[in-house]
């Protein structure tokens, strides 16, 4: 991802780096997954429609989000918080702690 952030750095590449943090992210989450334990017990009630709905906008959401942050991404130096894995799943916390110099 990093080596993405750098290679595009040029804002008029902007387009072609959102592309590319899309596809590394797209490949790396289960979308679906996280739309449905976003909502716990709420997602059983909703029909097959509205589950598709809602994962189409919860997925726009989260890309957006990510990408976004990504973007913004100058030269920060990552530092890694902490992970944790369980039954299948990761969480990884980081911090962006000022301009490598």
């Amino acid at each position: 991802m990093l080596s993405i952030l750098k290679e595009l750095k040029d804002p008029n590449r902007s387009e072609a780096r959102r592309g590319e943090i899309e596809q590394v992210i797209r490949h790396r989450v289960h979308y679906e997954d996280m739309a449905k334990r976003s909502l716990r017990g709420s997602w059983v009630q909703l029909s097959h429609v509205a589950r598709r709905e809602y994962v189409g906008l919860f997925v726009q959401l989260l890309r957006d989000s990510i990408a976004n942050r990504m973007v913004e991404y100058s030269g920060e130096r990552i530092s890694y918080l902490s992970e944790r894995r369980e039954a299948g799943f990761a969480e990884v916390k980081d911090e962006a702690c000022g301009r490598q110099g």
